[in-house]
């Protein structure tokens, strides 16, 4: 049933705009027929479950049946969370407050809880930090995170009432990012996003990629349209970015002109540490994306993800030459635990 539910969730989700500008990219880069291309997508959503972003994030113009096999799809992912993520204890993650009670030790920062506190105590808060970010404690992907410079406040009273009334409870100290992140792009932080599967006591993982912040923005988020790159496991770059807003690739920043590929994190096996530091802490959650920033004093936990993203490291641009999906490696880790 809950595949039936997605799938109609889905289909009334369509942006037909998208839709069409997916089928026009895939044509320009393929030369293959529009028409061809419509209808291999919806052999593709019957016969693989992916939808028309992923058949392009994926290139399935460009691979046989062989190949597409290998790569998860959404319903996939969704199997993977409800198994492996217990969901009583998901609000540990999902919730930013509890998030930052749990892993207060790994954040590097400090915070406040504004729904907890009085308005001295905020007042008090701005004056030891001078930007904060504020965040509603359950949204992703950005939303709803503001930045506040003190400098600029007029009204502070009014900033607080105004935080409570639109539930912005969790306010944060800015992370001060390592200078050599700052090559990638200075409006935000650059955030690496570190996904974990946890079996038993071992902590393996299972991609990561960097986002980085268009230029424009405070925040990296995707979403917000910030782009991505893949990671291997020495920390360096190894393909160019994606932005998914304006369905391109970068070869340099539009800002920076720093070149991706090649690009080496700085402190990356700390920040896999990091991450398998606070997979073990809450075992009842074993996959996590987590998204990590790599300050100026060495990674910090930025928050954790109960449902990890299934589509951004299975773009057919960054992976290698036999253009591979995640599936195999995700079913060579948890063996035969569960049937995907």
């Amino acid at each position: 049933m809950s595949t039936i539910r997605n799938t109609i969730k889905r289909i009334f989700s369509i942006s037909f705009r998208r839709f069409f500008q997916c089928i026009e990219v895939v044509h320009r880069e393929s030369r293959k027929s529009s028409i061809y291309i419509l209808f291999d997508m919806f052999f593709s959503y019957i016969k693989y479950g992916t939808g028309y972003l992923d058949y392009l994030t994926f290139g399935f113009v460009n691979l046989d049946s062989s190949v597409r096999k290998t790569y998860m799809n959404m319903n996939m992912n969704l199997s993977l969370v409800r198994n492996l993520n217990h969901k009583d204890y998901r609000y540990l993650l999902d919730d930013k407050i509890e998030f930052n009670r749990l892993f207060a030790d790994l954040l590097g920062r400090e915070y406040i809880n504004i729904s907890e506190t009085d308005e001295a105590t905020f007042r008090s808060f701005l004056a030891k930090h001078r930007v904060v970010f504020a965040k509603p404690i359950s949204l992703f992907g950005g939303e709803g995170i503001i930045r506040l410079d003190v400098d600029n406040l007029e009204d502070i009273s009014l900033v607080y009432s105004k935080l409570l009334e639109e539930k912005k409870y969790d306010v944060e100290q800015q992370i001060v990012q390592h200078q050599r992140m700052n090559l990638l792009s200075d409006s935000s932080v650059n955030s690496l996003r570190i996904t974990t599967l946890l079996v038993d006591d071992t902590v393996y993982v299972l991609y990561t990629l960097v986002r980085i912040s268009d230029g424009k923005s405070y925040v990296d988020n995707i979403s917000s349209g910030g782009m991505y790159c893949p990671v291997d496991e020495n920390g360096i770059i190894t393909a160019d970015a994606f932005c998914d807003a304006r369905i391109e690739y970068l070869t340099t920043h539009p800002q920076t002109n720093t070149v991706f590929k090649g690009f080496r994190i700085p402190c990356y096996d700390e920040a896999i540490d990091l991450v398998k530091k606070a997979a073990l802490r809450l075992p009842q959650v074993r996959y996590v994306g987590w998204d990590v920033a790599i300050a100026k004093t060495g990674p910090v936990l930025i928050e954790g993800n109960t449902i990890p993203g299934y589509d951004m490291p299975q773009n057919y641009k960054h992976l290698g030459k036999y253009k591979v999906g995640i599936l195999p490696k995700v079913r060579e880790i948890l063996k035969d635990e569960y049937n995907i």
